[in-house]
């Protein structure tokens, strides 16, 4: 069985927890959509890559199009999908409107069966990426999805640079100085007549979510559309784990 990854961090700044050590969750990549059909067509199926990659791309619009109709969606030993909702308060129903009060809405995924947190807590095992190294600093960032609210976060700082191989068919967006473990949207918009091809790693994702681990350059490839179509960036929005 495999392992869950976790560093341990001391925590510097905040009131009550200062000098506490924690574990944070580790990621080491993320994994798309078409890494996850070669990963599935290599386990024993008799279904190819392309095939799994079509039903895969197809249940993400099913989802997408039940979340946006107000429907929780469940896949049985993953998550519960559902949406939900930060708005700012109001003085009295009436004075409630979608346009003034919701901030924006996000989605949410729970565990459930295999994967339920009252699962992980009996089967999951636990390997610490690292040992812990006392002479680096660490502080706190409570919007580090999937970790302890109070655990420290490194201060070790990695650039994500993006370029677009060819400025006149697209842009790029995303790039920056990040904090070691950030979760980075990285975007390749085409302009008209084109559209968005591959990033320079061969991932195929317009927008794409990087856990920042080291420096990295990525350069976005576009081509153009075929009979000069517009052809748009092909967006996924990214998870919070509740």
């Amino acid at each position: 069985m495999a392992s869950i990854k976790y560093k341990i961090y001391k925590n510097n700044s905040s009131a009550g927890v200062k000098d506490k050590y924690y574990a944070r969750a580790f990621h080491d990549e993320t994994i798309d959509i078409e890494e996850l059909a070669e990963h599935m067509s290599n386990h024993n199926t008799p279904y190819s890559k392309g095939t799994i990659h079509g039903v895969l791309k197809d249940m993400v619009a099913c989802v997408r199009e039940l979340l946006l109709d107000s429907k929780k969606v469940k896949l049985d030993d993953l998550a519960i999908f559902s949406l939900g909702l930060t708005s700012r308060p109001a003085d009295s129903p009436a004075d409630f409107t979608p346009s003034g009060n919701i901030v924006k809405a996000y989605i949410n995924a729970i565990g459930t069966g295999e994967i339920s947190k009252k699962q992980l807590d009996v089967t999951a095992r636990f390997k610490e990426v690292v040992e812990y190294n006392r002479g680096e600093s660490n502080s706190s960032n409570p919007s580090d999805g999937g970790n302890t609210p109070s655990g420290g976060n490194s201060t070790r700082q990695y650039t994500i640079s993006v370029t677009s191989a060819n400025t006149a068919q697209g842009t790029v967006t995303g790039g920056g100085t990040y904090t070691e473990g950030s979760r980075v949207n990285v975007t390749a918009t085409p302009k008209s007549g084109y559209q968005f091809d591959k990033w320079s790693d061969g991932n195929t994702s317009a927008t794409r979510s990087i856990t920042v681990s080291q420096n990295l350059t990525l350069t976005a490839q576009f081509k153009a559309v075929s009979g000069g179509s517009t052809s748009g960036n092909d967006d996924d929005d990214d998870v919070t784990f509740l």
